[in-house]
């Protein structure tokens, strides 16, 4: 599977190239969403945003996989992620809110896999991943960024 991390500056993509810069499949392009996105099967978004926009309910610890019929110029497929508002629990703990979130990219990963093992038509191939849309309050951008590369499957062509 092909990932491309999209920005609107060069800047916003630096945390996310050092940490995913040597990653197989993995590219990066700066420029206005939708069209940066274009060509891929798929893009990644909040599951709060994602439902409300593109349909659906939001279940805990599930991403999901929803069709957009909106013509919007994003990707036909949109990767709802699981609701991680609340990474950090209770007690502020940054190592927990990071590792929480690491498990909400690869609840993304399951959903594109899952989706592709049933689907007879279609495969997502190439998921776009909105950096400014991926953020968390209270998280440096670096950090967001190593959580998803720790997500990110080992064989990443296995997808």
């Amino acid at each position: 599977m092909r990932i491309v991390f999209v920005a609107a500056s060069e800047v916003l993509l630096d945390p996310w190239r050092e940490a995913l810069g040597k990653a197989e499949g993995v590219e990066f392009k700066v420029g206005a969403m939708p069209d940066v996105a274009f060509g891929c099967d798929a893009i990644l978004i909040p599951g709060i945003i994602a439902h409300d926009r593109y349909g659906g309910i939001g279940q805990p610890r599930r991403a999901q996989i929803l069709e957009n019929l909106r013509g919007d110029g994003n990707p036909d497929l949109i990767v709802a992620s699981p609701n991680y508002s609340n990474v950090f629990g209770a007690d502020g703990n940054h190592a927990r809110a990071i590792s929480s979130l690491r498990e909400v990219f690869l609840a993304c990963f399951q959903a594109v896999e899952d989706y592709n093992s049933g689907s007879q038509d279609h495969s997502i191939e190439s998921v776009a991943v909105p950096v400014a849309a991926v953020r968390v309050d209270g998280l440096k951008p670096k950090d967001v960024a190593s959580a998803f590369a720790a997500s990110i499957p080992r064989q990443n062509n296995s997808i």
